[in-house]
C-alpha cells in the first residue's frame, strides 16, 4: 500500500560511521517533495525505525516510515515502483541496480571500485556520490587507497550534491511536475 509516485530513502548502514546524517535526509525528504511532489517512504530493517523516527521529525513533508514492515525478498518489488531509491552503500544500492531504478548512493568510500560506482551504461542512472575533496582523485587511485576499507566521514557528502544527483536523475528519467 504506497504512494502512487514516491522515492525510497534507505538510511541504515551496518556500521554508524556508514550512515549518512538524518538531518540530511530529511532536508532531501522535503527537496524531493516540494520540487518533484515525490512522497518519501523511508525503507529498512526494524534496526532503522529509530533512523527513520529522526528523519520524519525533522522531515515537514511527511515521510512514511515502512522499516521492519518489509522483507528482503519484497524489497525488489518495491524498489521496482519507485522513481528513485537513495541509499548509503548498502545491499539497497544493488537492488536498485538490479532492478534498474534511478539510484543515488551514498559512499565513504569504503571498497570504493569494489562494487560502486559501477561501471557504463548502468552510471546514467546508478550514481555514486563521494566527498567533494575526493572527486579529483583519479577513480584507480581511490579504489587502491580504499580497497581495505575507509573511514571517511560519510557526512563531509553535501546536501547540494544529493539535490545534484537527483536533479541529473529526475531530469534524465523525465520525471517532472
Amino acid at each position: 500500500d504506497v504512494p502512487e509516485r514516491f522515492a525510497v530513502i534507505f538510511p541504515g548502514a551496518q556500521l554508524g560511521y556508514r550512515r549518512w546524517s538524518t538531518d540530511k535526509y530529511a532536508v532531501i525528504c522535503d527537496y524531493l517533495y516540494d520540487h518533484y511532489q515525490l512522497n518519501t517512504l523511508i525503507v529498512g530493517g526494524r534496526d532503522d525505525a529509530r533512523l527513520a523516527s529522526r528523519i520524519i521529525r525533522h522531515a515537514t513533508s511527511g515521510p512514511t516510515d515502512v522499516t521492519g514492515k518489509t522483507a528482503l525478498h519484497q524489497l525488489p518489488g518495491l524498489f521496482s515502483k519507485a522513481f528513485l531509491i537513495i541509499t548509503n552503500d548498502t545491499i539497497a544500492a544493488h537492488i536498485g541496480a538490479a532492478v534498474d531504478t534511478p539510484t543515488i548512493v551514498l559512499s565513504q568510500l569504503n571498497h570504493y571500485g569494489r562494487f560502486v560506482p559501477y561501471p557504463g551504461e548502468l552510471a546514467n542512472h546508478h550514481i555514486c556520490i563521494i566527498p567533494e575533496k575526493y572527486q579529483s582523485f583519479p577513480k584507480a587511485d581511490l579504489a587502491y587507497q580504499f580497497r581495505d576499507g575507509s573511514r571517511v566521514n560519510i557526512n563531509l557528502i553535501t546536501v547540494e550534491q544529493v539535490n545534484q544527483a537527483i536533479d541529473q536523475l529526475l531530469f534524465v528519467n523525465h520525471v517532472s511536475t
